[in-house]
């Protein structure tokens, strides 16, 4: 896998590799993508890339696509240079808003006004941050670079919709109101592992993070001593200036690696889920299907772990595929029998409430095809 730039003023992502195939996107000069495959001649490349804060998996043209940074060819890995911090704001570095667009200390446009809030896709993939890193081919690492083909990146924001702030490449809310959100146990994690990080962008303008133990997966935010709770205690996330601190603490490496880590610590989460009588890991142990149970769990979470009296979506599937009653092991199953359940699990899914639920399977199925996602049982 590599990474490119688009180098034509406009460009047509397709759905197949071909002059005429169905235009599913474009992408302006400029912009980055991840390339996850090639035609045999190499004049069309499989690409996914996020246009307007929504993932794009497709073809393009492969001669406006400029790979030369970190050496070209089917296969390379480019890593992102040392990221570069833009500038606190304070009283005198102010963030601004000229309608729609948000601008930081120095006038840089990050992002722009949608409806309540602020909103912005980000900048830094994380499969081209990973690339050259240490465990850069792990299992797990695998696993997340697939899921956050549906997510978003590093600096991702989101401040106009019910969860008030969203951040970072799998979207970390701050929650309802009156609900704990899962924003808060990734800012525990960052003051834990990196303290400067987090008192540079968060502590500095008096954000403290309340969890109930070093195990929990959600908490509350409290801003200059006051917890943040209500709808009107939230609403302050929607300010201009907090989509600027989330945005610029998502540049910088240690946040990045604090994110990566959050991520990595949910798969033993999903995996330890109890699904008619077993884990999650004693029915699915690929790395394709715990990306695809991941992807749901951040998407969906209820889905994958219901509350009491309701049916999970994989429960759902195997009830499908043994109507005549559920194994009560899994020893001895290979790959046919995980692939199978997989299918069923996918067609139980996309009936939901899931978001994009078959684009999203696809897309971490094209990451199976791209050879850099392992659909064999055993592999997570």
């Amino acid at each position: 896998m590599s990474v490119g730039t688009v180098t034509a003023t406009s460009l047509n992502i397709r759905q197949t590799p071909a002059p005429d195939g169905v235009i599913v996107g474009f992408l302006r000069q400029g912009a980055g993508v991840t390339i996850t495959g090639a035609s045999p001649d190499g004049s069309w490349l499989q690409i996914s890339a996020v246009v307007d804060g929504v993932t794009k998996l497709g073809w393009v043209a492969g001669k406006f696509i400029d790979q030369s940074a970190g050496g070209a060819g089917q296969g390379a890995q480019v890593a992102v240079p040392a990221p570069v911090i833009p500038p606190a704001d304070d009283a005198d570095h102010r963030v601004t808003v000229i309608d729609p667009r948000a601008y930081g200390p120095g006038n840089v446009s990050f992002a722009h006004k949608f409806r309540l809030g602020f909103v912005t896709s980000g900048i830094t993939a994380f499969s081209s941050w990973l690339a050259g890193r240490q465990g850069a081919d792990s299992p797990s690492a695998s696993i997340i670079r697939a899921v956050s083909l549906n997510e978003g990146r590093f600096e991702a924001i989101n401040s106009w919709d019910s969860n008030y702030m969203s951040f970072g490449m799998f979207q970390w809310t701050a929650g309802g109101a009156n609900a704990p959100g899962e924003l808060a146990a990734l800012l525990h994690r960052l003051e834990q592992s990196s303290p400067d990080a987090f008192q540079e962008y968060f502590g500095r303008y008096g954000i403290r993070v309340e969890v109930r133990d070093e195990a929990s997966t959600t908490g509350e935010l409290t801003l200059n001593g006051a917890r943040l709770v209500s709808d009107g205690d939230k609403n302050q996330l929607r300010q201009v200036e907090w989509a600027y601190r989330f945005w610029r603490a998502g540049h910088d490496d240690a946040v990045r690696a604090c994110q990566f880590a959050h991520a990595t610590s949910r798969i033993a989460i999903v995996q330890a889920i109890r699904v008619a009588g077993l884990t999650i890991k004693d029915w699915v142990s690929s790395q394709y299907g715990v990306a695809l149970l991941l992807d749901e769990h951040v998407n969906r979470p209820g889905h994958v772990a219901p509350q009491a009296g309701e049916v999970s979506t994989l429960e759902k599937a195997l009830n499908a595929l043994y109507p005549g009653g559920l194994p009560a092991s899994t020893v001895g199953w290979g790959d046919a029998e995980e692939s199978a359940l997989l299918r069923a699990y996918i067609d139980a899914r996309e009936p939901t409430s899931m978001t994009d639920s078959t684009g999203r399977a696809i897309r971490i199925g094209s990451c199976v095809h791209a050879g850099w996602l392992s659909d064999k049982r055993g592999s997570a």
